[in-house]
């Protein structure tokens, strides 16, 4: 209603008068009047916004008394169907429903120790930030043999696996999927440990699959046990062939003792058979989120003529060549490293009289993954030949080559320093001289380069 006006009496004005007489009739109407707007029809306009006349907290019902209040929400529509909120109840449940979608989505769930079950998540919890920490996480490069796991993940079981188009457009109709189908019962699919996790931090797993017999299977190890909130996952979802969604809030513990393996693939019988086409895990926080920070790319020429020869066989002489060794840090979860070389050589024999002396010379690249763990050879080129018959008298040979080294670590393990050198080889069947030049001065006196760079890359 209006601000309360007063009835009309029979002077003609809203007051009664000085010694005038108040019929019954005149006083029933001023009272009914004022009972009648009083009972269910004050409003805004009855209710002063200045002055300290407001209604206070306490006087208004608390909408959230109890949890299932609190998480309660309701869809508003689009802009271009609305779902009016016809109260502040819906009003409330309108914004916490566009709060959880943000935040995630539907099929939102996490462990709940009391009720020893999964429990729906609410609104209120953490953003997601950061990357995806899976690999390969859409299983769009599957480079081994027939059968093997996708690139980044380790295959578990002995299931049939294979990439194949998609059978469902909902995540696009060229999106591939992972295709896993059991060979024995129990759990079967891939798994990959996640590494360098922060400590007491919830993470958000999660994939999109569809089934076609027995169930697809979600597991993690390592975060917080099912004796508390937040704890390890092991859903099991067999419902049917529609693509189904599903996000899972886990916990690391405060000490990050150990990392979290996380599981995608099929449970039950002999042929449970699922395609999952994305996996995810990404951290959810609200204080610094978690980042992998941009390395620069290392760079390092050398222009120093370095020989390394052998003078006596059968034997290989094998010296670093220290000219492009680089090292990284890897910081975190989250990069591809790669190292890649070009060298500019020769080689040479030399005072050669012996017939079929072979000879030979390499160049290995080498990889050290954690400082004191030694290094190991990870690409292998080199340049041989032979003398097919005896030389006619004192003879030399020699070659230039411009080898190309480059190695690729798609998932390297975060808190580890990765290292770099080149290993020279030269071998020697007899008493000749062999010899290999880095970096060798040309007739014209120029002086040649090698070059080398080590990129830790963000995906």
């Amino acid at each position: 209603m209006a601000t309360y006006t007063r009835t009309t009496k029979a002077t003609g004005t809203t007051e009664w008068q000085d010694n005038a007489v108040i019929d019954d009739d005149e006083h029933n109407a001023e009272w009914n009047q004022f009972v009648t707007e009083y009972n269910g029809n004050i409003d805004n306009d009855n209710i002063a916004k200045t002055g300290g006349k407001l209604i206070a907290s306490d006087k208004i019902n608390h909408y959230s008394a109890t949890e299932v209040e609190q998480l309660a929400t309701t869809s508003p529509g689009t802009t271009f169907g609305l779902t009016p909120a016809t109260d502040l109840q819906k009003e409330l449940e309108g914004l916490r429903y566009r709060i959880l979608q943000n935040l995630v989505g539907d099929n939102f769930q996490a462990w709940d120790k009391d009720a020893s079950d999964f429990a729906d998540m609410g609104w209120m919890e953490p953003k997601v930030v950061g990357p995806n920490i899976l690999p390969n996480s859409g299983f769009e490069v599957q480079s081994g043999v027939a059968n093997s796991a996708p690139d980044g993940w380790t295959k578990v079981g002995s299931p049939a696996i294979s990439i194949e188009a998609a059978s469902d457009y909902e995540m696009g109709t060229h999106k591939r999927s992972l295709k896993i189908v059991a060979a024995g019962a129990g759990f079967e699919g891939v798994r990959y440990v996640a590494q360098g996790l922060k400590a007491d931090t919830k993470y958000l797993v999660g994939a999109a699959y569809t089934v076609s017999s027995d169930g697809f299977a979600l597991t993690t190890t390592g975060a917080l046990s099912t004796s508390f909130d937040y704890g390890n996952v092991s859903f099991v979802d067999s419902t049917g062939t529609a693509l189904e969604v599903r996000n899972f809030a886990i916990q690391t513990n405060s000490l990050v003792t150990g990392d979290v393996t996380v599981s995608f693939g099929v449970t039950g019988n002999i042929g449970a058979d699922a395609n999952i086409y994305q996996v995810w895990m990404r951290e959810m926080n609200e204080a610094a989120p978690y980042e992998t920070p941009t390395i620069p790319i290392q760079t390092v020429t050398d222009s120093t003529q370095v020989e390394y020869s052998n003078s006596s066989g059968p034997s290989w002489v094998d010296t670093d060549y220290t000219g492009l060794n680089l090292s990284v840090f890897v910081p975190a979860p989250g990069y591809v490293l790669t190292y890649e070389a070009d060298l500019t050589a020769t080689y040479q024999i030399q005072d050669e009289t012996a017939a079929n002396d072979a000879w030979e010379s390499t160049v290995d690249l080498q990889m050290e993954a954690g400082s004191g763990n030694g290094y190991n050879s990870v690409f292998l080129t080199g340049m041989d030949g032979t003398w097919e018959a005896t030389p006619t008298s004192t003879e030399s040979f020699r070659a230039s080559a411009h080898p190309r080294l480059r190695h690729v670590v798609s998932d390297p393990e975060p808190g580890l320093l990765y290292s770099f050198k080149i290993v020279v080889g030269v071998y020697n069947e007899n008493v000749t001289t062999n010899t290999v030049t880095i970096n060798p001065v040309s007739i014209g006196a120029r002086q040649t380069q090698s070059r080398a760079e080590l990129e830790l890359r963000r995906i």
